[in-house]
C-alpha cells in the first residue's frame, strides 16, 4: 500500500484498520506525528507542563521550582521522591513543612492517632538502633544477654516484664568505660544510679543498713504524732 501523506509503499501492517477488511489510507507514523502535531498546534501548553520544562533545565545546574513559593533554590532544599519526575519533590522542604503545621492545627484529632500510630511502628526500630548506637550491641547480643539472666535482674533477681509497652529494665553499663555490665531492673539501676555508682558508698550503706536494722533508736515513730501538741 502507498502512504497518502509521505508517499511511501509500505507493508498492509503499517497502516491502522478501519471497521471491517478496509485501511486507513495514512500509514501508523503518519497518523501518530499528525495526531501529536494537531494536538499541541491548537492550544496552549498546561502550567504543569510548563513547570517541568523549567525543572528540567534548572536540573542541570543542581536547582528546582519550587511549586508553591515559586522560587528557585538549591536541590538540597528539596525532599527526595522517586515516583516524581526528576526524583525530588514539587515543593521545597520549608513549604512542607508549613503545609504540614497547617493540616496539623486543623486536623488535631487526626494528628494524635497519626502520632501514636507512627511511634508504636517506630518503637523496635528505634530500640535496636538505640542498642547499636549507645552501647554497641546487636539484637542477637541482647538477646543473650536475657536468655543468660533467666529474663531477670542481676541483682535483685526480679523478672523483667514489660508493662504498657514499657518495659521495667534497663541496660547497666559503666559510665566511664562504656561496657555494658548486664541487664538490672528500674530500681536497682536507679539505685546505683544515686549512690555514684561507688564502691565505698556502697560498702558504707550495707554496713549502715547491717547495725540499724535491731538497734533500739532512742526515738520512734509516736514522737511525730502531733495530738500531743498544741499550737
Amino acid at each position: 500500500m502507498v502512504c497518502k501523506t509521505c508517499n511511501l509503499v509500505k507493508l498492509e501492517i503499517e497502516f491502522h484498520s478501519k471497521k471491517g477488511e478496509l485501511k486507513y489510507n495514512k500509514c501508523r507514523e503518519c497518523r501518530r506525528r499528525y495526531t501529536f502535531e494537531w494536538k499541541y498546534s491548537k492550544k496552549e501548553p498546561t502550567a504543569k507542563a510548563k513547570r517541568m520544562d523549567i525543572n528540567s533545565k534548572l536540573m542541570l545546574e543542581n536547582k528546582r521550582k519550587c511549586f508553591q513559593c515559586e522560587e528557585i533554590k538549591e536541590l538540597y532544599l528539596f525532599g527526595k521522591r522517586g515516583e516524581r519526575r526528576g526524583g525530588y519533590s514539587t515543593r521545597c522542604k520549608e513549604c512542607l513543612a508549613i503545609r504540614g503545621r497547617k493540616w496539623a492545627m486543623d486536623n488535631p484529632e487526626r494528628t494524635k492517632i497519626l502520632s501514636k500510630r507512627s511511634t508504636e511502628r517506630r518503637k523496635p526500630v528505634n530500640f535496636i538502633t538505640n542498642l547499636k548506637v549507645k552501647y554497641g550491641l546487636s539484637k542477637i547480643d541482647f538477646d543473650s544477654m536475657l536468655k543468660t539472666q533467666n529474663n531477670k535482674c542481676k541483682i535483685c533477681n526480679i523478672e523483667f516484664k514489660v508493662i504498657n509497652g514499657r518495659r521495667n529494665f534497663a541496660i547497666d553499663h559503666n559510665h566511664e568505660t562504656g561496657k555494658v555490665r548486664g541487664l538490672l531492673c528500674s530500681t536497682c539501676n536507679t539505685g546505683i544510679g544515686l549512690l555514684k555508682e561507688s564502691i565505698p558508698v556502697l560498702n558504707d550503706s550495707i554496713t549502715y543498713v547491717q547495725n540499724t536494722n535491731n538497734l533500739n533508736l532512742f526515738y520512734s515513730l509516736d514522737l511525730y504524732n502531733t495530738n500531743d501538741y498544741e499550737y
